[in-house]
C-alpha cells in the first residue's frame, strides 16, 4: 500500500499523484535550470538582499538608508566589477561583521535548525491533518438518546421535555407571584 493511498485513501489515485509530482519535479527542475545571466546591477541588488545591515538589525543593506550601508553596497559593486563570486563577497563581510551579516544563516551546526524546522513542521502538520481526516470519515454517528440503536429510532418530538418544562413554569411562576408579593411590600 502507497503512502499517499494510506494517508489520504480515496482522495487522489496514483495515476494522478504521479503526474502531480513528475509537475512539480518539472517545475523545479526549470526554476532551478533557469541560466539567463544576470546582469552587474541584478547581480548585485540579489547580494545586497542577503546581507544585513550591522546598525539596522533585521533590515537587509538595500532597504537601509545609514551611510554603513551604503558603503556596503558600494563594495558589493567593486568587488563583482573585480570578478568576485558572490561566496566570495560574503565571506568578505561574514569576516568583517561576524556570521550575523548574512540574511539567511548558512546550513551548518546549530543554524541547521532553521532551514530543518519548517519542512519538519509542514510535514507533520499535514499528517496531523490526515490523520484528523481520516478519523473524521470514519467516525459513526453517536446516536442521539441513549439506549437508542439507531437515529432513526429516536423520539426528537420533544416529549421527553414536558416534564422538565412544566417544572420551569412552575419556578417561573412562584418567581414572579414573590416579585409582585414583594413589590407591594417595597411600596409601602
Amino acid at each position: 500500500m502507497s503512502a499517499l493511498k494510506w494517508f489520504a485513501p480515496g482522495l487522489i489515485s496514483g495515476r494522478w499523484a504521479c503526474v502531480i509530482a513528475a509537475a512539480l519535479l518539472v517545475a523545479l527542475f526549470s526554476a532551478s535550470c533557469s541560466g539567463a545571466e544576470l546582469s552587474l546591477d541584478d547581480r548585485a541588488l540579489a547580494l545586497n538582499r542577503q546581507l544585513i545591515c550591522p546598525l539596522c538589525p533585521g533590515t537587509t543593506i538595500d532597504q537601509s538608508s545609514v551611510q554603513i550601508s551604503k558603503d556596503m553596497r558600494r563594495i558589493v559593486r567593486e568587488k563583482l566589477e573585480a570578478g568576485e563570486t558572490e561566496q566570495q563577497i560574503k565571506d568578505y563581510f561574514v569576516d568583517r561583521y561576524g556570521p550575523f551579516v548574512l540574511a539567511a544563516p548558512p546550513p551548518t551546526g546549530f543554524n541547521i535548525l532553521a532551514w530543518v524546522v519548517p519542512g519538519v513542521a509542514l510535514v507533520g502538520g499535514a499528517i496531523g491533518v490526515g490523520f484528523i481526516l481520516r478519523s473524521m470519515r470514519n467516525r459513526r454517528p453517536a446516536p442521539l438518546a441513549a439506549g437508542a440503536d439507531d437515529a432513526e429510532t429516536t423520539d426528537t418530538s420533544g416529549a421527553d421535555l414536558v416534564p422538565y418544562l412544566s417544572a420551569v413554569d412552575a419556578d417561573l411562576e412562584s418567581i414572579s407571584r414573590r416579585d409582585q408579593a414583594g413589590g407591594k411590600d417595597d411600596e409601602e
